[in-house]
């Protein structure tokens, strides 16, 4: 009996010392996202509501950066803005930092927010609460309270086999007005944030040092390995004669830059000029820029 016993113990170890948990999937949020539903918990609201259709809601995500950004098509107006780098933990939890924001004065900005992240059905379900912050009677900047952040995401599928070597995020090192002149280095203290996922861009002109989103831009793009070409369906400021035109690129990979040239359309007939020139370097986003790890494909 005591023989049984002993085999029965042996077993039952050599069970539980090969026994391995079952491994979470890593999470990847990669790509480009547009708003499905969502919950006014700002408000007091318990319902799942939904935008109209004049309203254009996406998250763009990269290797390094995430974006989001809120337009209204029919007033041509940026309702709002954010983004920044991002982790996520052993958990499985999304981590965002939040380094820019509009409208200016938003108590987001500067915070990193946690969200837990569930799929069904292929959507996201994405569920966090951003702090209220305040400055108390001693000066100090304190939390007040919290707004849960709940929505539902659906993926954008890409309708063209873009090719990877662009993916990622980049950031401005010189460009030039005018054909004749030098390149100059863009300065230091503005942040010129680049970011594409497999179907959509977004450029930012930010100041790191403050509180204000100089300019934006977003839309869906189109690479086959020669020409890049950029179709702007959100802009700000609202007045930019940018808004709803396709740009085509020359472009230029090589040392790890992306030489960036091209002619915005004109309006007026008159062939192309250096009034609507575009001519840059990227780079990627690397450590060199802010303290994360550089990314390229």
């Amino acid at each position: 009996m005591k023989l049984i016993l002993s085999l029965c113990s042996i077993i039952t170890l050599a069970l539980l010392w090969s026994y391995k948990p079952a491994q979470k999937k890593p999470v990847n949020l990669e790509g480009s996202w547009e708003i499905v539903s969502y919950i006014d918990h700002e408000s007091g609201g318990t319902e799942w509501l939904t935008y109209g259709p004049e309203i254009i809601k996406q998250k763009h995500i990269t290797p390094t950066h995430f974006n989001w950004i809120m337009y209204d098509k029919d007033r041509d107006m940026l309702i709002g803005l954010g983004g920044g780098t991002y982790k996520i933990d052993e958990a499985g939890n999304y981590i965002e930092n939040i380094d820019y924001f509009y409208p200016p004065g938003s108590s987001e900005l500067g915070q990193s927010i946690p969200f837990t992240v569930d799929f069904k059905k292929g959507n996201w379900y994405h569920t966090g609460y951003a702090k209220r912050m305040e400055i108390n009677g001693l000066g100090l900047i304190i939390s007040t309270d919290s707004v849960k952040i709940e929505e539902i995401w659906s993926p954008i599928i890409p309708k063209y086999d873009n090719k990877k070597g662009l993916i990622g995020s980049w950031t401005l090192e010189t460009f030039r007005h005018k054909s004749d002149e030098p390149y100059q280095d863009y300065p230091k203290y503005m942040g010129y944030l680049k970011m594409l996922t497999s179907t959509h861009f977004v450029w930012i002109q930010y100041n790191k040092e403050g509180d204000e989103i100089f300019a934006a831009g977003s839309g869906p793009y189109q690479y086959d390995g020669k020409s890049y070409i950029e179709t702007l369906n959100v802009i700000h400021p609202s007045d930019d004669p940018v808004k709803d035109k396709t740009i085509v690129f020359e472009i230029e990979l090589s040392d790890y830059k992306w030489k960036h040239f091209g002619y915005v359309p004109r309006d007026d007939g008159m062939p192309d000029s250096d009034d609507n020139m575009i001519d840059e370097f990227w780079i990627p986003y690397s450590a060199d820029i802010d303290d994360e790890t550089a990314f390229i494909e």
